[in-house]
């Protein structure tokens, strides 16, 4: 996490959830989202919110909520082939 950015949210004096992003050059990406049973709803959206916000302000070009790699070209293909559609 040395190169993570991560947000808290508390709530009654305690830590309600955290999200954190892993960082590049000129990206950010979705590693971790936790939160307490107990939190507020929204808790995660406002946590995404000002994660957005952040990396706005901080000039990142790009901020991605999917921490998984790109998958091979002709996976997509299978998929479809299988499924009958595209999406």
């Amino acid at each position: 996490l040395s190169r993570a950015v991560i947000f808290l949210a508390r709530w009654d004096g305690r830590l309600a959830g955290f999200v954190s992003f892993n960082t590049g050059r000129a990206d950010w990406t979705l590693d971790l989202m936790r939160h307490d049973p107990d939190a507020p709803d929204g808790t995660m959206t406002a946590l995404v919110a000002a994660a957005l916000g952040a990396a706005r302000d901080a000039g990142v070009a790009r901020l991605s909520l999917a921490a998984v790699p790109c998958p091979p070209a002709w996976l997509p293909q299978a998929i479809a082939a299988r499924l009958g559609a595209p999406g």
